[in-house]
């Protein structure tokens, strides 16, 4: 009888328990269109199990054409669950985010975003220069994102040339540079559009 009734309430505590139903989609940032292939792999952490601490992955799978996959699964009350991607080789330069968590019994949507490669070329050259007293500097924005710190200063008579091309995430690349040459102040920003695996060059003269 004892027995009977752990069976039974085994049963009852799995059986009460809502499915989670998990939307995963996996795009391009840039363009918008869905990006399939992409692996996902559904965790949880189980770290409220004195004999097993590891993160255990007890699902795997990888989008369909139109950047989708639907994972249904019941929740542990204590449990903690993340969805993670992996995309294959180069298929990405630029990523929202590698882990999303999930919510506890919530039927959601995770949208994970890539950006493919491309490559770029990058020239800064003083054009005119007007001697040691030259000083520029530079910084880049990339997919929207808020402009980086600005360059270590460049002095003098200041070249320079990328010795091949460097993979950059495909979409509008921004530049803006700035500094002062002959005692007067400059500023200018540039931009290009690459798509992916095109290969372009931008230059920062002054």
């Amino acid at each position: 009888m004892r027995y009977l009734f752990i069976i039974l309430s085994c049963f009852i505590w799995v059986s009460c328990k809502k499915e989670t139903s998990v939307i995963v989609t996996t795009i391009n940032k840039v363009t918008g269109q869905p990006i399939a292939g992409v692996t996902i792999f559904a965790t949880e952490d189980l770290s409220w199990d004195p004999i097993n601490k590891a993160k255990g992955a007890f699902f795997e799978g990888i989008t369909d054409q139109n950047g989708k996959l639907v994972i249904n699964f019941k929740m542990r009350n204590n449990g903690k669950y993340q969805l993670i991607q992996q995309i294959d080789g180069d298929g990405s330069c630029w990523h929202n985010t590698k882990a999303i968590f999930l919510e506890y019994e919530k039927n959601q949507n995770v949208l994970f975003e890539f950006a493919p490669c491309a490559q770029l070329k990058l020239k800064i050259d003083n054009v005119n220069c007007q001697g040691p007293g030259d000083k520029m500097q530079f910084r880049r924005l990339l997919l929207g994102t808020p402009f980086g710190t600005w360059s270590t200063e460049r002095e003098g008579c200041y070249f320079f040339e990328s010795p091949g091309y460097f993979d950059v995430p495909m979409g509008w690349i921004v530049y803006e540079w700035k500094g002062i040459q002959g005692g007067i102040e400059f500023y200018y920003i540039d931009s290009i559009y690459l798509n992916e695996s095109e290969n372009g060059s931008i230059e920062l003269n002054y």
